[in-house]
């Protein structure tokens, strides 16, 4: 993969009524979001630390003269660290005029979900699954289980 990848550069045509989603790896456990909210995907990051932020907040990065907060995402939902790996991927969200990063252990692929493969959020995708108000439905597709994350909640949650 490049260093850095829009979804511009990918391809957006998708069949009726699905959407694509970019496939992500936090821990153990698998997350999807909207292609369409994916800025780019960036290499691993040095983050400026902010005095007093939690476990979950890596820090501050500069993407073109733009400051944006990195959460690690897998810190986020209780299932360890992604940005203590070497490997480690960010992936640069938007909702609106915010602008989020989370640094996640890697990216998976790019999936065509259709609503039918979705359910509610009360399920989880395996059990012993974190609870977050960002996880807004779980499904499957291209053999993963996953968490779908609802950008416009993670902003809200992280953001306010």
């Amino acid at each position: 993969m490049p260093e850095s990848v829009g979804y511009a550069d990918i391809g957006l045509a998708a069949p009726s009524g699905a959407s694509k989603h970019l496939l992500l790896r936090a821990g153990d456990r698998f997350f999807a979001v909207p292609i369409l909210e994916v800025r780019e995907v960036l290499p691993r990051q040095d983050y400026v630390r902010l005095p007093g932020a939690g476990p979950a907040v890596c820090g501050l990065i500069s993407v073109r003269s733009r400051v944006l907060t990195v959460l690690d995402f897998a810190a986020a939902v209780g299932l360890g660290r992604s940005s203590a790996g070497a490997d480690h991927r960010v992936v640069v969200l938007e909702h609106g005029e915010r602008s989020v990063g989370l640094a996640v252990d890697a990216v998976v692929e790019i999936a065509e979900l259709v609503p039918e493969a979705l359910s509610a959020s009360g399920e989880k995708p395996v059990e012993g699954d974190p609870e977050a108000p960002y996880l807004v439905a779980v499904g499957e597709a291209a053999g993963f289980r996953f968490a779908v994350i609802g950008v416009s909640e993670l902003v809200a949650a992280w953001l306010a």
